[in-house]
């Protein structure tokens, strides 16, 4: 029933024991859900894009059989369940649900599973939310968490960092958003950490014991010196050996994205052989003149850089030629690195 004149499915608490299945998307002329309670062994709920939905009714967090729910671009909706304990729930989408301005309480999981259902993504772009309850450290089965232009999102809780099974955390565009939760390096299963555009000044030391971690990007974070974060804290309060272990945690690390975070010359430890898992590295648009060293990063393909002086370029590069020559000697062996691109002015030689 996509793109139906329907205001309403049907009014007060009505039968409908064998219903699995609803989807209205697109019916723009829908202003509320019904009453749930008389469905319950739905499973799957679909109403995208229905820009008159104001407020879908509480009976949704009973539907213990529901696994999908999709409320993506319903841009008026302003009230959702005040609570969830939904036993089934893998994945809900409220993205573009700009009005909405508080996620429900997710109750404890039960005492048999031990285990919030199979709750695996949870997508919350271009919403309008100005925090996450506390109680999000229920949801241990969170695998995703999409939070990408919450343009009002202006704090984490700190249980998020228990959410033990959380591989992908997405913040890009949350510009209200200033630090990160200091505990972050309790998210073990973490892959991928995305905060492009946010108004993070610097990155909690514990970053350094997300051993699984392969993408960063802080692109564009301006409202401080990042040298406080990542491995750059260590270095201006220790030794650089320290900034060497630190390095070595970070072993797994495929791309690193630092483009325009006002990172000055000093910076950059002068090597970062020890991302030698390194692919794609991206310091573009920042103001360090000296470029570290690249020759022991062997998976680099593309690396991106502003003004640097040509000399020390050379150097790197030279450097490369001496350590890959048998591979460009021997054409079945590839040598890796594809791309180098260069942002800026004329270099400062």
């Amino acid at each position: 029933m996509c793109f139906s004149q329907l205001e309403q499915l049907w009014e007060g608490n009505k039968s409908f024991q064998k219903l699995k299945f609803i989807e209205l998307s697109h019916s723009q002329h829908l202003i509320k859900t019904p009453d749930f309670s008389g469905a319950p062994k739905l499973r799957r709920i679909i109403l995208e894009g229905c820009t008159s939905l104001v407020k879908v009714h509480p009976s949704i967090g009973a539907l213990k059989k529901l696994i999908f729910l999709n409320l993506e671009g319903c841009k008026n909706l302003k009230s959702f369940s005040s609570s969830i304990h939904l036993e089934s729930l893998q994945t809900i989408t409220l993205s573009g649900c700009s009005k909405l301005k508080k996620f429900p309480e997710t109750e404890e999981a039960s005492r048999d599973t031990g285990k919030y259902g199979e709750f695996e993504k949870l997508f919350l772009d271009d919403t309008g939310l100005r925090e996450l309850p506390s109680s999000i450290e229920h949801l241990n089965g969170l695998v995703l968490l999409k939070l990408k232009n919450c343009k009002k999102l202006a704090s984490l809780p700190e249980s998020i960092c228990k959410l033990t099974s959380l591989q992908t955390l997405t913040l890009s565009g949350c510009s209200e958003l200033k630090k990160l939760p200091d505990d972050m390096g309790s998210l073990q299963c973490l892959v991928k950490l995305k905060a492009n555009g946010t108004g993070i000044q610097e990155v909690p030391t514990s970053i350094t014991l997300l051993t699984k971690l392969e993408v960063l990007s802080l692109a564009g974070c301006k409202g401080g010196n990042l040298s406080q974060g990542i491995w750059l804290y260590v270095c201006a309060h220790h030794q650089q050996k320290d900034c060497d272990r630190l390095f070595a945690c970070s072993i797994l690390l495929e791309k690193l994205n630092l483009s325009g975070c006002n990172l000055l010359e000093g910076a950059l430890p002068s090597d970062l052989s020890s991302l030698s898992w390194l692919e794609c590295l991206d310091l573009s648009r920042n103001s360090f003149i000296t470029v570290p060293n690249l020759s022991r990063l062997p998976r680099l393909k593309g690396s991106y850089w502003n003004t640097a002086r040509v000399f020390d370029l050379c150097q790197s590069f030279h450097q490369i030629l001496k350590n890959y020559w048998p591979m460009i000697a021997h054409p079945w062996k590839p040598f890796q690195i594809h791309q180098v691109h260069m942002h800026g002015g004329t270099p400062d030689i």
